[in-house]
């Protein structure tokens, strides 16, 4: 099986899409920023601060999933990708608080992005 090149035809296909996306009831597309969510030194990342980006369509989808899961961890290695593991250590220092203070760290940033109420509807 062969896959055809992508086209501008194809291009314009996705924005023709985009466009009745948009304009379908219920979709309020202005509460939505890609404004990205930094933690800086009031986080305790001084020398480096830790910056998440707005997550893409694949990337939502596969919060969505570990958040119905309760794969809170995996939620967290999407989100913040190659700074996983400094955000883990330091959650880690929470002890036995860590795992709720987790899920807060993440709907924050869910609500960062997608606005107030936006993480009950997040993982549909």
């Amino acid at each position: 099986m062969t896959t055809k090149k992508k086209t501008d035809k194809d291009a314009s296909r996705f924005e023709e899409l985009r466009k009745r996306a948009i304009e379908m009831p219920g979709v309020d597309m202005s509460k939505i920023t890609d404004e990205p969510f930094v933690m800086g030194a009031e986080w305790g990342f001084t020398d480096n601060p830790v910056t998440v980006a707005l997550p893409t369509f694949t990337a939502a989808e596969l919060i969505s999933e570990s958040l119905r899961t309760n794969q809170i961890l995996n939620a967290i290695r999407i989100l913040f990708k190659a700074d996983a593991n400094r955000v883990s250590a330091a959650l880690d220092t929470l002890g036995k608080d860590a795992g709720p203070a987790a899920l807060l760290l993440v709907d924050d940033i869910i609500t960062h992005f997608y606005g107030k109420g936006s993480v009950q509807v997040f993982p549909r």
